[in-house]
């Protein structure tokens, strides 16, 4: 199976239950299996009743000591995944308050703050209105990823494209 190769971003296309989710998910494992640092977005994320930058600092989780404070790197980190996304003025709102475009945003910033090696996104810019999904592209820009989708797909923002039938 091949893996996203550094900067390489595959758009993962089909209609509804031709696999794309499967694909994505047997790739992370591929990516696991191969030591690769790597971060899977569901296409409906669990929204615990959280604080949204407690939230984003989940993605920071591998990274952080057990039962101590959150280091300020990390802090930052996080606070920075919030201010790409144009979001860091949720950061003291509670996540389940926002709508669900928001909190897909909210989302999107805790696999920014993993700082993984490879993204596997399952329809990522789901419930995001036009002007948050050119935020999504701009900040996903550089990073090497997988993603099912659905729609329209920006042309020069993938690399490579994979359609199910």
């Amino acid at each position: 199976m091949d893996l996203p190769q550094i900067g390489e971003r595959i758009a993962v296309t089909g209609p509804n239950g031709s696999g794309k989710t499967t694909l994505l998910r047997q790739m992370a494992r591929e990516a696991v299996r191969q030591g690769i640092r790597c971060f899977f977005l569901p296409q409906t994320p669990a929204f615990p009743p959280v604080k949204v930058l407690d939230y984003v600092l989940l993605g920071r989780t591998r990274h952080l000591p057990a039962w101590r404070k959150t280091p300020s790197r990390d802090l930052s980190i996080a606070l920075s995944a919030l201010d790409t996304l144009h979001i860091a003025h949720f950061a003291s709102r509670p996540l389940r308050q926002l709508s669900q475009g928001e909190r897909q945003r909210c989302a999107l910033a805790l696999a920014l703050a993993s700082e993984a090696d490879i993204f596997f996104l399952d329809e990522p810019s789901a419930f995001l209105d036009s002007s948050s999904r050119a935020v999504f592209y701009s900040a996903f820009a550089r990073a090497t990823l997988a993603m099912a989708i659905h729609g329209a797909l920006p042309p020069s923002f993938f690399t490579r494209r994979i359609l199910l039938p």
